[in-house]
């Protein structure tokens, strides 16, 4: 019976077939969403297949968590993103008029208070973008699954359709979120070359900027990834039972009540 892929799957079906007072409502709920799986045996397939091929075992998600919970100091990150490209924009305009109309070099002081400025940020701008890089590699492995359930078709499956309706939510979608991520996943990669690094971050507020958004999006994904991977446990187990009922045809749904006297045929 158990099918699953992910431990949380297991262990949500194992609770569900050991209530020893099972809520009436949640049931039927439950059976109505059995039904419409029960009719989709490409989608139970395909969703079984995909999780398979992302993990190769029991999808557990506990680093991504960890990165996502991980405490982080927003206030100092915001404040070093104003102070940062306020000190910049100093030094452009310094740079400008020593090359423009022969004012002293008074850049280089300016030059070197941004850069002592930006040493002193480097401790909690790394751990914000080392964290951003682990939050990347992780939610890559439920990238391929997320994708599927916010492209899939859900017509003539309402219940089912309403269970995935998280994944499908308008510029909150795993794919929007996950794009986001990406992008200054690759601007983390620019700065890695120590040339490049130097250079962007003497004409912009470069690390500054991407340790902001990097924050930013990861409290987005903070509140949104933990409703996208219960909708995932749920399908696991749902997906169980229903495969479970397609390949015993002579099973019947029982007809729960709330009675206190059995029904007797």
């Amino acid at each position: 019976l158990d099918t699953t892929v992910s431990r949380p799957g297991s262990e949500l079906l194992a609770r569900w077939l050991t209530q020893t007072h099972p809520k009436v409502e949640e049931t039927h709920a439950r059976q109505v969403l059995v039904r419409e799986l029960g009719a989709r045996t490409r989608f139970r397939e395909r969703f079984w297949l995909t999780f398979r091929l992302v993990v190769q075992e029991q999808l557990e998600g506990r680093d991504l968590l960890y990165w996502l919970n991980a405490e982080f100091p927003s206030r100092r990150l915001k404040w070093a993103l104003l102070i940062g490209t306020a000190l910049i924009i100093v030094n452009l305009v310094l740079f400008g008029l020593f090359l423009g109309v022969g004012l002293p070099p008074f850049w280089v002081l300016s030059l070197f208070v941004y850069a002592v400025f930006y040493l002193l940020q480097q401790e909690a701008v790394s751990q914000v973008l080392k964290a951003l890089v682990g939050l990347d590699t992780e939610i890559a492995r439920f990238g391929a699954i997320l994708k599927y359930l916010e492209t899939e078709s859900y017509t003539g499956a309402p219940k089912l359709a309403e269970l995935c309706a998280p994944l499908k939510e308008a510029g909150r979608s795993p794919s929007a979120q996950v794009r986001r991520i990406k992008l200054v996943t690759v601007g983390v990669g620019l700065r890695s070359n120590p040339v490049l690094g130097l250079l962007v971050n003497v004409i912009l507020p470069w690390d500054f900027v991407l340790a902001f958004l990097a924050d930013h999006y990861r409290g987005q994904l903070k509140q949104s990834f933990p409703v996208w991977a219960q909708v995932c446990y749920q399908l696991d187990a749902l997906i169980a039972l229903a495969n479970f009922g397609y390949l015993n045809p002579a099973y019947v749904f029982p007809e729960i009540t709330s009675s206190a006297h059995p029904i007797v045929d």
